[in-house]
This record gives structure tokens, sequence and C-alpha cells, in this order.
């Protein structure tokens, strides 16, 4: 991928520790999610990134107060032992949670198979569908025009941040409130979550709009400034998407992934498809529209699944947002 796809001789010679990282952070995910079973939020958060963050930034800080300077694969070596450290620190903790629990259970592997094999292709979808475009700008336009489109996708994810914390914290009651029947009280806790999670991303869009040049300029120099576009022309498609709600959350804790799955399958085609006939007419920009429309249909055909199969909807509806604040004595 580094030699074919983005054509980086200095990728290619830290790709072991590139692959180091993914194991780290895939056992990290795990790990964090056992703790969000023990409905443990607070350690599910911070054991599942922030943990590795706060130990890599300390780790960079005093490389720059030694010496000023790094390299590619030193930056990786930090990353991978920082991600190392967290785990240990995870896995021992957790260890104290798991130890009291007695017995075989009563799920049996094919239950776990039915339903994990849906799951995993959607996260590998979902893995393609957060990298396809960048691919598709290296593949074709050049490894220039990847680190631009990659400085765009790095400050995006600022805004997307909000709607993946949404997730994280409903997750598990949007379950609970499906095995019990209350439909209409899982629909009022989506649309809640998704109005404060548009809220939060629109207010990062729009902060980026403003001083996303100034932002790019500083942080990754000036000859990143072309990076601006795309950003804008993602985050609106993002927006967008974040409006329909929380739709592939819903789905899959209420059992139905193989839906999930599809959709995921059927928009990240369509969206790849787009990229290829785009980018070379329109270059990065075209790759950034072509993602955007992606995001947009994604929200709209999980939302319009969701009304059919549970009667729901999970779009952001501010107005009962409102409404609920004043019942509640809060003053929005």
């Amino acid at each position: 991928m580094a030699a074919h796809i983005f054509h980086s001789a200095s990728m290619e010679k830290v790709a072991t520790w590139i692959s180091l990282m993914v194991l780290f952070m895939t056992l990290q995910g795990v790990v964090a999610e056992v703790f969000r079973g023990f409905h443990d939020i607070r350690l599910a958060s911070l054991f599942g990134g922030v943990l590795t963050s706060l130990f890599s930034a300390l780790a960079f800080l005093i490389v720059w107060l030694m010496q000023g300077y790094g390299s590619l694969e030193l930056a990786l070596k930090l990353s991978v032992g920082s991600a190392a450290l967290s785990l240990a620190i995870s896995s021992t903790m957790l260890a104290s949670k798991v130890s009291p629990l007695n017995g075989d259970g009563n799920i049996e592997w094919t239950e776990l198979w039915r339903t994990g094999w849906p799951l995993a292709v959607s996260s590998l979808t979902v893995m393609l569908a957060m990298q396809g475009d960048l691919w598709v700008v290296g593949a074709m336009l050049g490894e220039k025009d990847a680190a631009v489109y990659g400085v765009a996708l790095r400050l995006l994810a600022l805004m997307t941040m909000a709607h993946g914390l949404a997730v994280s914290v409903v997750q598990s009651s949007v379950a609970e409130l499906y095995g019990q029947g209350k439909l209409k009280t899982m629909e009022r806790l989506v649309q809640n979550a998704s109005f404060v999670a548009c809220v939060v991303a629109g207010v990062v869009l729009l902060v980026l709009a403003l001083g996303g040049k100034w932002l790019i300029s500083t942080v990754f120099g000036p000859a990143y400034l072309s990076a601006y576009g795309p950003l804008m022309v993602l985050g609106g498609g993002q927006f967008v998407g974040m409006w329909f709600g929380l739709t592939e959350m819903v789905l899959i804790m209420c059992g139905r992934q193989h839906v999930v799955m599809w959709i995921l399958l059927c928009n990240t085609f369509l969206g790849l498809m787009l990229a290829i006939l785009f980018a070379p007419r329109y270059g990065s920009l075209g790759v950034a529209c072509a993602w955007a429309l992606l995001a947009i249909v994604e929200g709209a055909s999980t939302w319009g699944i969701v009304r059919i199969m549970f009667g729901t909807s999970c779009h952001v509806n501010p107005i009962i947002w409102l409404r609920a604040e004043w019942r509640a004595g809060v003053r929005p």
C-alpha cells in the first residue's frame, strides 16, 4: 500500500511500526468496549484512546524540549509505546472487574458468529469509508495531494468527534430501551443526543470555516493551505449526514447489523466509483465532493430504514429537545 497506493518510500520504511500500532489500537478498542459493557463509560472513554493520546503528547513534548526535532519513525515508536502502556494499564484494571465473574456463560459460539460477522464486515467497510477517499487521492493524484488531503481529514476529525461521543454514551441505553419495547423513549433519547452532537459539530464547522486557513497555515504550514477547500466540502457533507441522527447505531443496537452491513457496502462502493470518476477531472476537491455525497446518502438511507422498521425518527429535532428542557425546568 505504501509503495503502490501512496507512492511513499518513507511510509514503506516504517510499515512494521504502523502494523504494531494497528495491533495495539485494536486490542485497546476491545478492552475499552468491555469496560463499556460493564457500564463504565468513564474508563471506556479513557482507555479508548484518550490515555494513549495523553502519553503520546507527553512523549512528543519531551522530545521537542530535549532536541527540538524528530522523525516519522520516532513519532511512530513513541505512539506504539504509548498505546502499549495504555493497554497494559487498562488490562490490569479490567482484570479486577472480570475476576469475580463465575461460570462459562450461556452464549454459544454460533450466536457470537451470527452476530459478529456482519459487524466485522461493517467495521471493515467503515474503515474503507473513512480512508477510501484518501486512498483514491494517493493512487490517482500522487503523494503531495494525499498529504494535503490528509490534513483536511485530520481537521475533520475535530468535527466528527461529537458524533462518536454521542454514540458511545447512548448506545447501551438504546439496546436496553429497545429490549423493553420503549420505542418512543428510545426515539426521544436518540433525537436529543443527535441534536447535541449536531450543535457541537456545527460550532466546530463554523470555527473551521472562519479560522481554518489560519489554523492550517499555523499548524501544518502554508504549503497545505489547499486543504481548506476539501475540508469545507467534507465538513458540509458530514454535517448534513449527521442531521439524520445516530441511525446506524440504532440499527446495530436493535439487532439489524445485517442491514447496516449492506447499506455500508453499497454506499461505500458508490462513493468509491464517484471518487475515481471525479479525481482525474476535479482533483482532490472532486474526491471530497464524492465523499460528502456519500455521507448524505448514507444518513438518509439509514434514517429511512429505521423509520420503516421501527416507526421511529432519529433525525435532529430541536423542538422536542427544547420542550424536554423546558419541562425539566432548565432553560435551553
